[in-house]
Formats: C-alpha cells, sequence, structure tokens
C-alpha cells in the first residue's frame, strides 16, 4: 500500500511540472577536446547583451571554443585567453567590441599556440584591439580567415 501511495506522488510530480530533474552535467562544463558554444555558457548573441563572461568561461572551460552563424556577440570587457594550443572557431558570428573606451581590446591572448578562425569584429570609429602577450612572452598567435 505503501509504494501504491509513493508511486501516486511521483506520478502527480511527474504531471505538475515539479518534478526532479535528472542529475546532468552543465553546458558549459569542462569539454576536452571537443569544441564549446559560447552560447553554452550564457551568451545571447542579440548584440545588446554583454557576451563577455559567457565568452570568458567558454575559454575556461576548453581550448576549442565556436559561436553561432549569424549571431552578432556584444563584449563589454576583454576576455583572456590563457590556455596554450587554445582555437577559436569564430567563423559566421560577428563580435562587436564596447566602443568607449574605443581603445580597449576584445581578446588578451596570454597563450602560445592560439589559432582563432575567421574573427569579424564590428569594428565602430575608434577600431579595435587584439592584444598578445600582455602578461607574459606568447609564440604562434594565428589569426586566419
Amino acid at each position: 500500500m505503501k509504494i501504491a501511495g509513493l508511486l501516486i506522488v511521483v506520478v502527480g510530480l511527474l504531471f505538475s511540472g515539479h518534478a526532479i530533474a535528472a542529475d546532468t552535467a552543465p553546458a558549459c562544463a569542462k569539454h576536452g577536446n571537443s569544441f564549446l558554444n559560447i552560447d553554452a555558457c550564457g551568451a545571447k548573441g542579440d548584440g545588446k547583451t554583454n557576451d563577455a563572461p559567457a565568452i570568458a568561461a567558454a575559454f575556461l572551460n576548453s581550448q576549442n571554443v565556436t559561436c553561432t552563424a549569424g549571431k552578432t556577440y556584444y563584449v563589454a570587457s576583454t576576455v583572456k585567453i590563457a590556455a596554450d594550443r587554445t582555437t577559436l572557431s569564430a567563423n559566421g558570428c560577428r563580435f562587436a567590441p564596447h566602443l568607449n573606451p574605443s581603445t580597449a581590446p576584445i581578446l588578451d591572448i596570454e597563450a602560445s599556440n592560439v589559432t582563432i578562425n575567421g574573427l569579424h569584429v564590428m569594428a565602430g570609429s575608434g577600431g579595435w584591439a587584439i592584444f598578445a602577450g600582455m602578461s607574459k612572452a606568447v609564440a604562434h598567435v594565428m589569426i586566419k580567415k
């Protein structure tokens, strides 16, 4: 009888929308060699929301980061790439930097053997910047079309 009562409670929770979700890893968790999309870390890509924290989280959790084609990611603060052998595959998406001050970099590369593919930055009249080797010497930073 107690099992039937428990079953009724569980079924009631399932249909009420209050069921306990299965324990799953967050979407922005550590990714081995697979590409981590910055959207999984909370980026909106609407060109208005500050996506810098989500982009930074993606670089902390993966050495292979990508974005969603067709979206514009607003970067209101500098994002640091600190892990050696990191790749950003930015094909098809755009990054809109914060333009006040326009001299603030969107990326601070402090790692070696970094590859950035298809970076498209929507520059304002002040331009934009990527700094490499700000706090340590770096080697082999490639920005490809």
